[in-house]
């Protein structure tokens, strides 16, 4: 159960660096992750952004490869440690520079798990995917005056029947009248 509890660990830290950093072109850009590890429990602290970037977009990462890497950091040195580590990340030209920087003298944030735990639910990944495919999705539904569909609108947005949805106003009679979503605009 605790291996168990620590792989839940482990596989939460690399999702949610590959889901921060993982949609990130911009070369030169560098990532700071500080995580206190303790006894297989990691919890993340702080994220920010330290350096920009050059503004010149790299090629394509491969995100296998760099949740390999992230493993390893992971399961060799964060994860056996007390303390405080730093993760580094460097956006070059088809990769991320990998670096870290540990402290053992650091005291304990109140916030910090002492103990791995075996959690279920959405991976940080999927969630951020479903996140950024929901934003992209929401900024193409919009009425032709250019007000976001459903703010204060007359139109009603319906999930079920066909797929994608339909873009409906209720009338005066009470009956719906249905719109091809790409239609959806005032009468």
């Amino acid at each position: 159960m605790a291996e168990a509890a620590r792989e839940a660990e482990l596989a939460r830290a690399v999702s949610a660096v590959l889901g921060l950093a993982g949609e990130v072109e911009e070369v030169g850009v560098k990532l700071a992750f500080t995580f206190w590890g303790q006894q297989g429990a990691l919890t993340l602290l702080d994220y920010r952004e330290e350096q920009q970037g050059s503004g010149r977009v790299g090629r394509p990462i491969d995100k296998e490869e760099l949740a390999r890497v992230l493993r390893l950091v992971f399961s060799e040195y964060v994860g056996p440690r007390t303390g405080e580590t730093v993760l580094t990340l460097r956006r070059e030209e088809a990769r991320w520079g990998v670096g870290t920087e540990s402290s053992s003298t650091a005291s304990r944030p109140p916030e910090a798990k002492t103990l791995p735990v075996r959690a279920q639910g959405t991976s940080a990944d999927t969630f951020l995917s479903l996140h950024s495919a929901s934003k992209e999705w929401l900024r193409t539904v919009q009425l032709e005056t250019g007000a976001p569909h459903g703010w204060n609108s007359p139109y009603t947005w319906r999930t079920g029947g066909s797929p994608g949805g339909s873009c409906s106003r209720s009338s005066a009679r009470g009956r719906d009248k249905a719109v091809h979503p790409g239609r959806c605009r005032p009468r």
